[in-house]
């Protein structure tokens, strides 16, 4: 019996069996960090000046504006402090009273990376262990997910084919089965330089995340019920960045954080990777809103296929 959701359903699955991208709490528990709070396919730089506007996105924002107000014609500069060895890893936290209830971005899906391990690029949402209803769920991870390779979602691609796309909750610290392992939205299928619309947020007790290939309008949904458990972390990552990696920048574009309090020190990151470039952040009027025109990450040892900084 085939159990998994129709294309418009907002179902968690639950397929544990299958391997899912690493969250435990040692993956992205870090300290905090000194000075802070607590290729052929390649895009241009000029295409994705332009690229993840407004139209067409999910949130219907007027052109050229979100949250924080006109954006302006060129990204502002790299962001500063922070840095950890490394790379892969961009991290914005609230501050310890105050909580993530949104997150929405434009990933440029990158080139086919060499068909020997998995990849997963992804923005996310998660909670901090001091946050309040931790418990019993624990440390698990709203994560939209783009995947190379098989895993997490039952009608993944098998093998080294091509991209695709599903939000993911992973969970590996609960004992509850609602919750314990991988759940998947059905697979979105993605190419190399196609846009795909993110869209993570809160409505009442449930998360909402969905992912849609602007290019062809093939979407995947996942809801997920966490029984206000807060989330105080959010994260645009790779991973694994071992047996495989991305063989070019991984770019988001118009990226907004949301809270649910003012609260601009939280558009500054905590944790950004040697490698990793992040716009200056502009900040909306009532402090809830954190946009970010341009964020790139940079797997270890991989050419850089934009002229962002570093």
């Amino acid at each position: 019996m085939d159990d998994r959701p129709d294309e418009n359903s907002s179902t968690a699955q639950n397929v544990a069996p299958v391997a899912a991208p690493e969250v435990s709490a040692g993956t992205f528990a870090r300290a905090p960090v000194a000075g802070t709070r607590s290729t052929p396919t390649a895009v241009s730089n000029a295409a994705f000046a332009g690229a993840g506007g407004a139209a067409g996105s999910l949130a219907e924002r007027a052109a050229n504006e979100d949250e924080c107000g006109a954006v302006p014609p060129q990204p502002a500069g790299n962001v500063s402090g922070g840095f950890v060895n490394g790379a892969g890893m961009i991290e914005y936290d609230v501050n310890g009273s105050n909580v993530f209830t949104g997150l929405r971005t434009t990933l440029v899906v990158p080139a086919t990376p060499e068909p020997n391990g998995p990849v997963y690029v992804w923005p996310g949402i998660q909670p901090a262990p001091s946050g309040s209803s931790f418990q019993p769920i624990g440390n698990g991870a709203l994560m939209s997910v783009l995947t190379w390779g098989a895993v997490c979602s039952a009608d993944a691609p098998g093998g080294y084919s091509n991209w695709w796309a599903a939000p993911m909750y992973s969970n590996l610290s609960s004992a509850d089965p609602q919750y314990s392992g991988c759940h998947a939205g059905k697979v979105a299928h993605v190419e190399p330089t196609q846009f795909v619309d993110i869209d993570i947020h809160l409505e009442g007790a449930t998360w909402i995340q969905k992912m849609v290939n602007r290019s062809t309008g093939e979407a995947s949904e996942l809801s997920l019920d966490l029984k206000g458990q807060e989330q105080g972390r959010a994260f645009f990552a790779i991973a694994p960045q071992t047996a495989n990696k991305p063989t070019e920048d991984i770019v988001f574009t118009h990226s907004v954080l949301t809270m649910d309090g003012a609260d601009p020190d939280a558009c500054a990151p905590v944790i950004r990777g040697t490698n990793d470039f992040a716009s200056k952040p502009r900040v909306s009027v009532d402090g809830k809103h954190c946009c970010i025109d341009r964020i790139v990450l940079r797997a270890a040892r991989v050419t850089p296929t934009t002229t962002d900084p570093p």
